[in-house]
């Protein structure tokens, strides 16, 4: 009795630890569905020129957030949803669909081997612009930031003071909300001319995103590749026909690769 009373309170403190008690708190319900949606799964000095605030979970993290999944929930892949309401059946009790996205390289090194591990199939959507080795806007924003040689920088929309890191952090959450809420071409403008004028940047040879070979293999080992818009716009942001070719593009480069 006691080992159990020990048992699971750790239990507890580790769904606790790992965020996985505010995350699955409405799972006990019927045929009810908790979707955790993960970014990035590292450490941030593995690729420090890579925004931190992508970092959904350290690896121990994510790994005992798995681990409870599988032992306390039903991890349940995209293709027996599909079937549940194609069919109309009723879903496992606490069932949790895991989603990954922009396909970032720890996806193959650290996220789907854990995954893999506890026998649970994520989805991975992936912004068809940047398998080539594109970098995604918020990095290099974030790297542009970090990085300048100034106390201040002026943008379109105001001019913003780099003195101190706590500055820097605010600028760049600034930043970051005003792009996604504005023009998407003058953002990414913006974003262009800031790291430009940023210090050379010193990273891997190796790209910070999945290539397409990359990601066959990954499909071939069963994981879903789905589509993430082409561009990685925010769509309720753009014109109605920019974000339907941003949709159909990327939908018609996900089935041609």
């Amino acid at each position: 009795m006691a080992f159990k009373k020990e048992f699971k309170k750790t239990t507890l403190q580790i769904m606790h630890k790992s965020g996985l008690t505010r995350l699955l708190a409405g799972t006990g319900k019927n045929n009810f569905l908790t979707v955790l949606n993960y970014h990035r799964v590292d450490y941030p000095e593995n690729r420090p020129w890579l925004d931190p605030s992508l970092i959904s979970a350290t690896p121990e993290q994510f790994e005992a957030q798995m681990r409870l999944l599988r032992q306390k929930y039903s991890p349940i892949g995209i293709e027996a949803l599909l079937d549940t309401l194609i069919n109309e059946k009723t879903l496992p009790r606490r069932a949790v669909l895991i989603t990954v996205d922009d396909g970032y390289r720890d996806f193959q090194e650290i996220i789907f081997p854990i995954t893999s591990k506890y026998g649970i199939q994520p989805i991975l959507f992936v912004p068809t612009a940047y398998p080539a080795g594109k970098e995604f806007w918020w990095d290099k924003l974030y790297w542009a930031v970090e990085n300048q040689d100034k106390d201040e920088i002026e943008t379109p929309y105001e001019k913003f003071n780099l003195a101190t890191p706590a500055q820097r952090e605010k600028t760049l959450r600034e930043l970051r909300t005003k792009i996604k809420r504005g023009d998407f071409r003058k953002g990414m403008s913006l974003v262009d001319a800031l790291y430009a004028t940023s210090k050379p940047k010193v990273k891997s040879d190796t790209a910070d995103t999945l290539d397409w070979d990359e990601l066959r293999t990954l499909a071939r080992k069963g994981v879903i590749i789905a589509a993430h818009t082409h561009h990685h716009p925010l769509l309720t942001r753009i014109p109605f026909e920019e974000a339907c070719d941003e949709i159909h593009q990327s939908l018609e480069i996900i089935k041609k690769e």
